[in-house]
């Protein structure tokens, strides 16, 4: 009973991990967006919220800046159907 306690708690740290890790590795992918993409009146509004909530602010700004800016399409770019 005690080494199935043990393999469990083995499996919620890695797992904890590497949640922590894809976070980290999201939050600084949304950041050098922000500083080199964004070029928006609140960039600098954005790398402060970034800078000071982390990862929780890194997933509300894919969601509200860098997917609809990706979803434009390019001027001068047309669709082929």
């Amino acid at each position: 009973m005690d080494s199935s306690l043990g393999y469990l708690i083995i499996i919620f740290f890695l797992v904890m991990i590497s949640i922590s890790i894809g976070l980290t590795v999201i939050w600084i992918w949304m950041l050098v967006h922000a500083i080199t993409k964004n070029t928006t009146e609140t960039q600098i509004l954005w790398i402060a919220l970034l800078i000071f909530f982390g990862p929780l602010a890194a997933i509300v700004y894919y969601f509200a800046v860098k997917k609809p800016m990706d979803a434009k399409p390019i001027s001068g770019i047309t669709e082929f159907k």
